[in-house]
């Protein structure tokens, strides 16, 4: 086996090692200015800020409303019968189902770190496209 090994020792000795050419460095970074774009691309989100503002103040608007709005119980207001849904008996198959505490907080602390892992990652990968 080590003989196998003296043999490849010797063919790479023999071959020596290859270098670079001395404007070598220079090339690449030539060809790599060449292929950069010389466009950039700008982010534009989905829903500008002031598309935001306008959602937050028709959402904050709703709710002030439906707040203060006087209880009309009296008036005539079409309602959906639902009653159908009596009829129909499906039983929950997990009803019965009982988690201990612990595994409640792990889940909830599971959940905690995956949305701070995707809120890091989002701002590495913001970071890394950025430059």
């Amino acid at each position: 086996m080590e003989e196998q090994y003296k043999d490849i020792e010797r063919l790479v000795k023999e071959a020596g090692l290859d270098n670079p050419s001395p404007g070598f460095m220079q090339n690449v970074m030539k060809q790599i200015e060449v292929s950069e774009s010389k466009t950039s691309y700008v982010y534009t989100p989905l829903i500008s800020k002031s598309g935001w503002c306008i959602i937050g103040l028709i959402t904050v608007a709703v709710i002030f409303t439906l707040t203060f709005l006087p209880d009309t119980t009296e008036s005539v207001s079409k309602t959906i019968d639902f009653s159908f849904l009596n009829s129909i008996h499906i039983k929950n198959p997990i009803s019965g189902l009982v988690l201990p505490k612990t595994t409640i907080y792990g889940v909830l602390f599971l959940g905690i770190l995956f949305f701070v892992q995707v809120t890091l990652l989002k701002k590495r990968i913001d970071r890394s496209f950025s430059m």
